[in-house]
């Protein structure tokens, strides 16, 4: 026996989905005819992301009703401590800007009263409903417009071909993973910790430390108080790990972890003059700042340096060395980073 669900967009049934959105906004009487229109399901999660890149909050999957003179988004908003809310938002024809489109990626900048240009990014199912979706936006640029989801891609296809495995991270999150199995088979706990137990593998416990066992600030990076301690620095280590080893090469990021630990685990010493320490925060942190500063540096500066990397990788293994040289670039224009 066949039936049709409730929500069919949550089955995969297009036709029937689009159909439905169609007379719902017939019937609310939004726009004059149907011929007038186009409604196209799109996701305002890029593959593999886990934040919209979006200035309206919007995420998960949605649609776009594009008409004569308004244009209409279906979207799931966040709230803080709550679960997102269903919103649909109409704005004129007239506010977007800046429309560009890469592969099956639209963005598009909106422009309201009185209020600054605000992002929206979002994905069609396939290149060529986003090409279509885009051929029906306005097709105004400003003078500042700069084709930022071709540069991406650029940069992202460069990233991947001039440094394209990132061995450390993963092998830094089993280390982590596998001394908190056996810290919780000597009875370190799994949600509530047993903080003697994590002495004797190495936490930074000060009067130790202070005492000469000065190795206990390296150590204690890699052991965790507890499993949702261990979880959130381990996935904060894998989203942003991969990126900064790939930027810049897998010794110097290694380097940067280990750095960035102890300095953390200094930090903990010195402001804490009797705690029992343990965590790869620090080092995490390290890593994330380095990042950040990292992508205030123009795309060209980044793309002249691999090509100096590539001319010194000849023979060598890829996976290894610096992406980021520190080699002077050439001469360039004046720029405020």
């Amino acid at each position: 026996m066949y039936y049709l669900p409730k929500w069919p967009r949550y089955a995969f049934i297009k036709a029937l989905a689009v159909a439905e959105r169609l007379e719902a906004i017939n019937s609310a009487a939004r726009v004059a005819t149907a011929e007038s229109q186009s409604v196209n399901f799109i996701s305002y999660l890029g593959p593999g992301a886990t934040k919209a890149t979006n200035a309206f909050r919007w995420t998960g999957d949605g649609d776009i009703t594009i008409g004569g003179t308004i244009i209409r988004f279906a979207a799931k908003r966040t709230r803080p401590l709550l679960f997102p809310r269903v919103v649909e938002q109409e704005f004129s024809r007239g506010a977007f800007t800046n429309v560009e489109v890469f592969d099956n990626t639209v963005r598009c900048e909106i422009s309201e009263a009185s209020e600054k240009p605000r992002a929206l990014q979002f994905s069609a199912v396939n290149a060529e409903e986003a090409t279509a979706i885009s051929a029906r936006l306005p097709d105004s640029k400003t003078a500042t417009f700069v084709p930022r989801l071709a540069e991406r891609a650029a940069f992202n296809a460069r990233l991947l071909e001039v440094s394209p495995r990132a061995p450390v991270t993963p092998v830094i999150i089993g280390i982590n993973v596998v001394l908190f199995v056996i810290a919780a088979a000597l009875g370190g706990g799994i949600l509530v910790p047993n903080g003697e137990v994590l002495i004797r593998l190495g936490s930074n416990y000060t009067p130790l430390t202070a005492g000469g066992e000065w190795w206990r600030l390296l150590t204690s990076t890699f052991l965790h108080f507890g499993i949702l301690h261990l979880a959130f620095n381990m996935w904060a280590l894998w989203i942003n790990g991969v990126l900064a080893e790939r930027l810049y090469g897998s010794t110097r990021y290694l380097m940067l972890y280990l750095v960035a630990g102890v300095a953390g685990s200094v930090t903990s010493f010195l402001w804490h003059p009797f705690v029992n320490g343990a965590g790869a925060s620090g080092a995490i942190f390290g890593v994330l700042l380095r990042r950040r500063l990292a992508q205030l540096r123009p795309l060209w500066e980044f793309q002249w340096r691999s090509a100096q990397r590539n001319e010194g990788l000849r023979g060598h293994d890829r996976g290894s060395g610096s992406l980021l040289q520190r080699d002077d670039p050439p001469p360039k224009p004046n720029t405020c980073i």
